[in-house]
């Protein structure tokens, strides 16, 4: 079983995503605050997650354990690796420093974003083990739930739905908002294309700013409680 090619991150709401920090000085140790701005990637909707270093750290430490015991056939083998593979920031012992605190907040950045990628990819994994009536290891579920937790997805978002895309299919019709055609490159980046439940798709950015008024598909008019972003 094989997850999607690569996905990415939209670029444009990376670059958006604010990070705030906040001292906490305590006369036995003083720490870090790191409040990071990230996005639901198929409607946008934004939170924060306030979290420590320490907190990170414990979490890509238990990534790694995964990492290390996965075997090289693991579907989930590949989108592991490019998790880690994301620069972190070291353990330090004046972490409080200002130049310390600036570069965790950069570095801390780019790994929130890269676990909202890999949350992605698990939940294309869990739909490819339902359509082919395979339970998940139990290591990956319960590193699935730690990671679930540890992003604070508001709850209504953690229904995200996610579909393999039927590409001839998809390639004959544009975005009837844009009339743009769909290319595979769109498939890449994180739900760039969604589908509604009444089968019409459609550019995640030409749709939302409808959606967002409309409950309703602008094409046909059905009724649309929820979208599901397409993949390759």
């Amino acid at each position: 079983m094989a997850t999607s090619g690569r996905l990415q991150v939209p670029t444009d709401a990376f670059a958006e995503a604010e990070v705030e920090t906040e001292l906490v000085l305590q006369t036995w140790r003083s720490y870090a605050i790191y409040r990071i701005e990230v996005a639901c990637p198929i409607t946008q909707r934004w939170w924060t997650l306030e979290k420590r270093f320490s907190d990170f750290h414990r979490l890509r430490h238990m990534l790694e354990q995964w990492a290390n015991s996965a075997t090289p056939t693991s579907a989930m083998a590949r989108p592991l690796r490019r998790l880690l593979d994301v620069p972190f920031p070291k353990r330090e012992l004046h972490c409080t420093q200002p130049s310390v605190v600036a570069k965790r907040a950069r570095l801390l950045k780019q790994f929130a974003w890269a676990l909202m990628v890999f949350r992605a990819e698990c939940c294309m994994y869990v739909l490819e083990c339902d359509q082919t009536r395979t339970a998940p290891s139990e290591r990956f579920l319960r590193t699935y739930g730690r990671l679930e937790g540890f992003l604070d997805m508001p709850e209504s978002l953690r229904e995200m739905q996610f579909q393999r895309a039927e590409w001839p299919m998809l390639s004959h019709d544009p975005c009837s908002i844009c009339l743009d055609e769909f290319q595979p490159g769109d498939l890449k980046e994180i739900c760039c294309v969604v589908k509604l439940p009444c089968t019409h798709c459609f550019h995640r950015e030409c749709v939302l700013d409808w959606l967002s008024d409309m409950h309703c598909c602008p094409l046909c008019r059905a009724a649309t409680e929820r979208v599901s972003g397409l993949y390759l």
